[in-house]
């Protein structure tokens, strides 16, 4: 949601990065070349745009809908996907993911692993923290917005 977003990401090592707030996702995804997995955490317009320049058996991973989470009822975003039948023509995989459902399996890994990467700083990550409970609201609201670097952090 913004350049400086951009640039964090490229860093990172990104393949590609671009700003969804001025640059339109079908284009920047057919300046990129078609996709051959596809991890969606928005929905809405964007899973549209990725569904329609996906390759041949293309893997989609859905694991939220941020596109729809104001929506009444929850979740259940009015509109059509023009590029629904690309699901078809292009025998995509389609899986929703949980992180819950798969905690289990990963938990004693992810405790012997990755707290000595982060002390040795071997993981790179941004916060934005908000100290007390009465910023809340505030975190959410920016949280909704983009103005969020990295993971959002109330302190109480």
């Amino acid at each position: 949601g913004s350049d400086e977003k951009v640039a964090y990401i490229k860093k990172l090592g990104a393949d590609v990065a671009f700003n969804y707030k001025t640059t339109k996702t079908e284009d920047a995804l057919k300046s990129f070349g078609k996709l051959d997995v596809y991890w969606d955490n928005v929905g809405g317009a964007q899973a549209d745009a990725a569904l329609g320049n996906m390759n041949n058996y293309g893997r989609i991973i859905v694991c939220g809908t941020a596109s729809s989470y104001s929506d009444k009822p929850f979740g259940m975003t009015v509109g059509v996907y023009q590029n629904w039948g690309q699901i078809l023509v292009r025998r995509l995989q389609i899986n929703g993911y949980l992180q819950g459902e798969i905690k289990h399996k990963h938990e004693e890994l992810f405790w012997k692993t990755i707290p000595d990467k982060l002390v040795a700083g071997e993981i790179q990550f941004q916060e934005s923290v908000y100290h007390g409970f009465s910023k809340a609201p505030d975190a959410f609201d920016d949280l909704m917005k983009g103005k969020n670097e990295g993971k959002v952090i109330v302190m109480l």
